[in-house]
């Protein structure tokens, strides 16, 4: 190419970027022969990077702009800007979502709701961002990318510090090292595509570009609210910290304390042999003189270990007034009551969870014994009936109602004969009900007490087949 087809080429090109300028001059003319002039010159634009008689047609170029989008309106997206907004966003939403669901506990943001409320508060922002690209690459909004561009960089960020906390470690499928690396480099991915997207270009012009209005304090906000938030989470984590190591070095005295005093002597058969923390857990030892491990079945056994959890459940407001036990619940530890043999075997072990003893510090804590636990109790102590009350009476049988509402004995008045089973009247076996109910101690008595279970006795006699009367009582009598 020789020296004059060189500058030919460069008016010519000078002169095609002076007219896209002119289009939107008030001062443009325009030739049937020559097509768009200066109004001025009469003739095509000469001028180099600017002309300083321009004067904006804002009309102009707002009825252009709103051509081109009305053009834009009537053509079905296709290519990248199709894919992220109808496959790849919404998918990815979805996961999040998804995913967020399934990990979620709150046991392991250590206590704090200020962390959780970090992780609830990006997930909202992330679920308005993602609904407002859709909407706004829909209307050709100025700010559809930015937000698009800014949405991956709060994936690329928030995926990178789980993969940090975590250290990669795999905890299910929608939270792993695998799935965690993949966003990032899909991140990556989209961000370069909208960045350099002719498609992309196209539809919203960088010129056009701005961020404006509401959503530039919906950006500032979801990057300000999860940093004061987690800064804040962070301290509280750290100061119960500190105040759960003083907290575990009271404990740790408390039971040096009170071992110096064991043993301690409980009933006739039962002895208090120690007190210690291990693993996070406060354990309480006793010792059943006279009884061997061996020698107690399982379903004793089982029967023993439901009833004394029972009793524990339902006293715990008592069973958490004491100090250790306060101190315990609100260190995070676990409680055990541990009974053992006078072999030192374990017979069997009570524990009660954290989260039950913080529930027995609530001022409106009360327990009540589920029916199939009732149910059970029964079935395991129903293998030791008959035995003898008296010498006059005899338990037969125990059974609960299907609803758990009544719990039914059947006793055998022994030694009698059919003038003295004449003389007893309901009012006689009432009265003798309301004497023994506070001497029974098996078990299924004991719970059914705890729990304000109405009673029914029904007796029968060892010298009639027919004879028989039954008695029921309430809470409201067996506890005056």
């Amino acid at each position: 190419m020789n020296t004059f087809e060189k500058e030919n080429e460069q008016v010519t090109e000078n002169t095609a970027s002076c007219l896209e300028f002119c289009r939107f001059c008030k001062k443009r003319a325009f030739n049937m022969e020559q097509g768009l002039l200066c109004g001025l010159s009469g003739t095509k634009p000469t001028f180099k990077n600017e002309c300083p008689y321009y004067e904006l047609d804002s009309e102009e170029k707002e009825r252009e702009e709103r051509k081109r989008i009305e053009d834009l309106d009537s053509t079905k997206l296709t290519g990248f800007p199709a894919f992220y907004l109808y496959f790849a966003l919404p998918v990815g939403l979805a996961f999040t979502i998804g995913s967020f669901l399934i990990n979620f506990n709150p046991a392991s943001y250590a206590g704090s709701y200020l962390l959780m409320a970090v992780d609830v508060i990006t997930l909202l922002f992330y679920i308005y961002f993602s609904i407002y690209i859709l909407y706004a690459f829909k209307k050709m909004k100025p700010d559809a990318v930015f937000i698009a561009k800014y949405q991956l960089i709060l994936v690329f960020v928030t995926n990178l510090i789980v993969l940090i906390a975590t250290g990669g470690e795999a905890d299910s499928f929608t939270n792993n090292a695998v799935r965690l690396v993949a966003s990032l480099v899909w991140a990556v991915i989209f961000f370069i595509a909208l960045s350099t997207s002719d498609d992309v270009n196209y539809l919203i012009p960088k010129e056009k570009r701005k961020l404006v209005g509401f959503n530039k304090y919906m950006v500032i906000l979801s990057i300000v609210l999860p940093i004061i938030l987690l800064v804040a989470g962070v301290f509280q984590v750290a100061a119960k910290s500190s105040n759960g190591s003083a907290l575990v070095q009271q404990i740790k005295e408390y039971c040096e304390i009170s071992s110096k005093a064991l043993p301690q002597t409980i009933s006739e058969d039962l002895t208090a042999t120690g007190i210690y923390v291990t693993s996070k857990t406060l354990v309480f030892e006793y010792e059943y003189e006279g009884l061997i491990s061996r020698d107690i079945t399982d379903s004793q056994k089982q029967l023993m270990y439901l009833t004394g959890r029972e009793r524990i459940l339902n006293q715990l407001p008592a069973v958490c007034s004491d100090p250790i036990i306060t101190m315990a619940a609100n260190a995070g530890y676990d409680v055990i009551w541990r009974y053992d043999d006078s072999e030192n075997q374990t017979i069997y072990s009570i524990p009660i969870n954290n989260n039950e003893l913080k529930n027995g510090l609530e001022p409106d804590y009360s327990h009540t014994t589920s029916t199939d636990t009732m149910q059970e109790i029964v079935k395991l102590f129903s293998s030791e009936l008959p035995y003898e009350l008296d010498e006059h009476t005899r338990v037969e049988a125990i059974s609960l109602s299907n609803d758990g509402s009544t719990l039914k004995y059947q006793i055998k008045l022994q030694n009698t004969d059919m003038s003295s089973l004449a003389n007893i009247t309901s009012q006689d076996l009432k009265s003798y009900v309301l004497e023994i109910v506070p001497l029974l101690s098996d078990a299924p008595m004991t719970i059914a007490v705890m729990n304000d279970v109405p009673l029914e006795f029904d007796f029968i006699a060892d010298c009639s087949d027919w004879w028989s009367m039954t008695i029921n009582v309430g809470p409201e009598e067996y506890k005056k």
